[in-house]
C-alpha cells in the first residue's frame, strides 16, 4: 500500500473513533437527563399527590363534638295546681284530754299557760268538799268542843285539826286549792284525789262523788 493509503485508512479510523466516542456522550447525556426528569416527575407526583389527599382531608367532614343533652325545664305550673299542692298550714292546738266538764276552766288560755282557777270557783270546789266531808256541818266533830273544821282538813291519823270558825277553816281550804291547782297546776280530779287520800291520782271514788254534787 502507499503512504497515500494508509494515511487515509489511519484518518477514516480516527474519524470513526471519535464519532463513536460523540455518540456514547450523547447517549450518556440522554440518559442522565431522563434520570433527572424521572426524578422531577416523581418529585412532582409525590407532591400532586400530597396536596389531592390535603384537599380531599379538609373536605372531609370534621367530626363534631355530641354536646351533653340538657333535659327541657318543666312547663309552668297552673294556678290551680299550685292551689292543690300547697296546703294551708294549720296551727296544732295542744288540747288536753280531761275526763269532765269541771276542768273546764283549767284548760290552756290565749298566752299558751294554763288558765288560773278563779277564785270564785275555788269557793265552789270548797263548798263542795264541806258537803262531803261533814254533809254541810252537820257531822263536824269539832263542834262538840265548840271549834269547828267540817272539810276534814289536816284530820288524819297523824293529826286531827279544829279551827276558832268556819271561815278560818275554809279560807285554808281554799288556800290549799289555789296552791295545787294554780302552782303546782293539778287537775281538779288529782287535787281532789290528793285532798282525800294523801296522793296524786287521775281520778278516784272521792273525785265521782264530787261530780254527783
Amino acid at each position: 500500500m502507499s503512504a497515500k493509503a494508509v494515511k487515509f485508512l489511519s484518518f477514516g479510523i480516527v474519524a470513526f473513533g471519535g464519532f463513536l466516542v460523540v455518540f456514547f456522550v450523547i447517549l450518556s447525556m440522554k440518559a442522565v437527563y431522563a434520570g433527572i426528569a424521572g426524578s422531577d416527575h416523581d418529585v412532582s407526583v409525590s407532591v400532586a399527590t400530597r396536596e389531592i389527599l390535603k384537599e380531599d382531608h379538609s373536605q372531609m367532614p370534621k367530626e363534631e363534638k355530641k354536646s351533653p343533652i340538657k333535659k327541657p325545664p318543666d312547663p309552668p305550673k297552673r294556678e290551680s295546681e299550685k292551689k292543690v299542692q300547697e296546703k294551708p298550714k294549720v296551727e296544732e292546738k295542744k288540747v288536753k284530754n280531761y275526763q269532765d266538764s269541771s276542768r273546764s276552766r283549767e284548760l290552756p288560755n290565749s298566752t299558751g299557760g294554763i288558765r288560773q282557777v278563779e277564785k270564785g270557783h275555788l269557793s265552789e270546789i270548797s263548798d263542795k268538799i264541806y258537803q262531803l266531808e261533814s254533809s254541810g256541818g252537820r257531822n263536824d266533830g269539832c263542834r262538840r268542843i265548840g271549834l269547828y273544821n267540817g272539810y276534814g282538813f289536816r284530820q288524819n291519823k297523824k293529826e286531827w285539826k279544829c279551827f276558832k270558825s268556819h271561815g278560818v277553816a275554809r279560807e285554808l281550804v281554799i288556800d290549799w286549792l289555789n296552791y295545787h291547782l294554780n302552782k303546782e297546776h293539778l287537775t281538779i280530779s288529782q287535787a281532789l284525789c290528793h285532798y282525800n287520800q294523801g296522793s296524786v291520782t287521775n281520778d278516784c271514788g272521792y273525785h265521782r262523788k264530787y261530780l254527783r254534787l
